[in-house]
């Protein structure tokens, strides 16, 4: 029982890790593309965006590495339920979302083409190298099209105190280094934990991969979206939520699947036409509706609910 807990305890550890190493990560890359005079909208969609993907990215492909692909995918799967079902019908509960034309005719649209690839690349029970390449290609498309289309991704800026002249010198770019230390040591240290804790306690590492895992590194999208809605930019917390789990399936699996091919189970796949499910709802009510109500958000989170626990039998 107590190397049971002190696996709970690492596990606890290591996700607070990955939030603030990731978190300290993003504000030191932000300062330095600042410097370079970057552009606000590149950071938006690659540092911001990337940002809240990068703990179920390097988990993922620390997981894939150590042939733990039941992790690795139950960790994409279920943390795109909890972002989609979850993080966004709370989010509208607490102030409605208004839906506009840019993530209603081309994020949504992209997410459900993304889950319905996998769906496609996984009927044979297995993402090879080559899916992988096909998931990084819609990946490099999906940028594209942000960049051609005038990304509102440029929003989610307002949710970070801007210096249009941050300060970097020697400290800066250590802590960038220093960042990415702890964030692939501590999401090796995650992966083999939730192996030990899975074994330990009998269970399957999909159901510690798409539950503790997963639960544990979509907190920096719930803390985005909740940040979004108390500094009252609403319509920010659905593209944050919809371009994470775009990362997520297009540039975690594909980068994954491209080092290492992984077996795929038929809760994975149950759980991305599930997704596709949930996409299709969201769409239908932002061309009816044109946002989320409080009504329609109470719905997701319900649907969002038994997606959830459908994937965990």
């Amino acid at each position: 029982m107590s190397e049971i807990l002190v696996d709970i305890i690492g596990i606890i550890i290591s996700i607070i890790a990955l939030w603030k190493g990731a978190d300290f990560l993003i504000e030191n890359s932000y300062k330095v593309a600042k410097k370079h005079n970057i552009s606000e909208s590149i950071i938006g969609l690659t540092i911001l965006a990337f940002g809240t993907s990068l703990p179920e990215f390097l988990v993922s492909l620390s997981a894939a590495l150590m042939g733990s692909s039941n992790i690795s995918i139950g960790n994409v799967i279920g943390s795109n339920i909890f972002n989609l079902g979850f993080i966004l019908g709370l989010t509208a509960l607490i102030h409605p979302i208004k839906i506009k034309k840019d993530i209603l005719y081309r994020d949504i649209p992209f997410f459900i083409i993304s889950s319905l690839a996998f769906i496609f690349l996984a009927l044979d029970k297995i993402l090879s190298r080559l899916d992988g390449l096909i998931l990084l290609t819609l990946f490099g498309i999906f940028i594209f099209v942000l960049l051609k289309t005038n990304s509102s991704f440029q929003e989610e800026e307002e949710i970070i105190e801007i210096d249009k002249n941050p300060k970097v010198g020697f400290f800066t770019y250590l802590a960038i280094g220093l960042s990415l230390g702890t964030l692939i040591f501590f999401s090796k240290l995650l992966v083999t934990l939730s192996k030990n804790l899975a074994l330990k306690l009998g269970i399957s590492d999909w159901i510690i991969g798409s539950t503790i895992v997963a639960l544990g590194t979509s907190f920096p999208e719930f803390v985005t979206s909740l940040v979004a809605v108390l500094k009252k930019r609403y319509s920010m917390s659905i593209g944050n939520i919809l371009g994470s789990n775009i990362f997520n399936i297009c540039l975690v699996l594909g980068s994954a699947s491209l080092i290492f091919p992984m077996n795929v189970k038929k809760q994975a796949v149950l759980g991305s036409f599930l997704l596709v499910l949930l996409g299709i709802y969201l769409f239908f009510v932002g061309y009816k509706y044109k946002a989320l109500s409080r009504f329609n958000a109470f719905i997701l989170l319900i649907l969002g609910i038994f997606s959830y626990f459908k994937i965990l039998k």
